[in-house]
């Protein structure tokens, strides 16, 4: 750093000797522009050399003063205001390059704890993965022995009251196992556990399943279940577009009381769109920024953990699928509620294997 300091230093008493050689024969315009030049110059480097403002004052001051007292030892009157402004053009450049210093030190900070932070929010989350992948794995066989001992509870004779309880307890049970399948689901695909096995597949064979599941709980609330145009293929994983379409239809029963849910795709360029449109509540402007959030439910005292949406959208990442949400109700702003729908849910297909 030392030898680096000296020679700045001894590269502006270098550049400074132009005075001493230039200086006694130029005539006085010539020394007016050389003085012009020199500040010009000098200004880009206070610029530039803000990381380290004694390169550029040990570089600068010989410079200015040797100007200066060549000026000063010329002796003509007309001269004394390049006298006194190349003094001052020295100490604004010098200031100037040590405020630039001290701003560029104070992003680099801000970029290093940044940085940091940053560094800390991914091993945290990389700690949560692996915590809740190993804590679903050992909660799952004793949730499983759980359910076996109740239902092995439920054969013997028991009063009308502890099978009830029973019952219920065995549902809590229940509950409980397909909470820990979604928070695996969600440490797997957050720690790069899943990936898609994309291939060229028709798409009736997944919807076919999809509605097989879905179809008897619409048929208990009256809903109807409709499906069109299905005649098609695009590049999916079968079993992840099946898991992403049975928890949007899945939610569409959930929220919608009359009416029913529409599945259909259409071909647009290169991209199957396939959508699932409901008559249910609708969903705020609000609430469509957070439906993906891990644990948000439109209505907090429905059924459910909140999860089916965030996995949806992780699993659509992994396909490369672009997922959409629209809705149209009052809360949306509209002037009147539209009753022929509520929400659609939008997924685009590549029609094409893509790089």
């Amino acid at each position: 750093m030392l030898s680096g300091l000296l020679y700045c230093f001894a590269l502006g008493g270098l550049y400074s000797s132009v005075a001493l050689v230039f200086f006694p024969n130029a005539n006085e315009i010539e020394i007016i522009t050389v003085v012009i030049v020199l500040i010009l110059n000098a200004s880009i480097p206070s610029l530039t050399k803000g990381n380290d403002p004694w390169i550029y004052i040990l570089f600068v001051a010989p410079v200015f003063a040797c100007f200066t007292w060549q000026i000063d030892y010329l002796e003509i009157e007309q001269y004394w205001l390049l006298t006194i402004m190349l003094p001052v053009a020295c100490v604004c450049l010098i200031v100037f390059s040590v405020m630039t210093h001290k701003e560029q030190m104070e992003h680099t900070v801000l970029r290093i704890l940044y940085k940091e932070a940053e560094l800390k929010a991914v091993e945290a989350t990389l700690d949560k993965t692996r915590f809740l992948a190993a804590a679903s794995h050992d909660l799952r066989q004793p949730l499983q022995a759980t359910q076996m001992y109740l239902q092995g509870v439920l054969t013997l004779p028991l009063s009308a009251q502890a099978e009830a309880l029973i019952k219920k307890a065995k549902l809590a049970s229940v509950d409980t196992n397909h909470l820990l399948d979604k928070l695996l689901n969600l440490s797997a695909l957050d720690g790069k556990g899943m990936t898609a096995s994309m291939s060229l597949s028709p798409l009736r064979p997944v919807i076919e399943k999809v509605v097989d599941q879905c179809l008897p709980f619409a048929q208990q609330k009256g809903l109807l279940l409709n499906v069109e145009n299905m005649e098609v293929s695009a590049y999916f994983d079968e079993l992840f577009l099946q898991q992403i379409l049975q928890n949007l239809v899945s939610n569409a029963i959930k929220y919608t009381e009359q009416g029913g849910i529409s599945i259909y795709a259409e071909q647009i360029e290169q991209h199957l769109i396939v959508s699932i449109k409901d008559t249910g509540i609708g969903i705020s402007n609000t609430d469509q920024k957070r439906i993906f959030d891990e644990f948000f439910q439109v209505q907090t005292e429905g059924e459910g953990q909140g999860l089916g949406l965030s996995i949806v959208k992780r699993l659509c990442a992994l396909q490369g699928i672009a997922l959409s949400v629209s809705s149209c109700c009052e809360k949306n702003g509209g002037n009147e509620a539209d009753d022929s729908w509520g929400t659609v849910f939008t997924l685009s297909l590549p029609l094409h294997e893509s790089n």
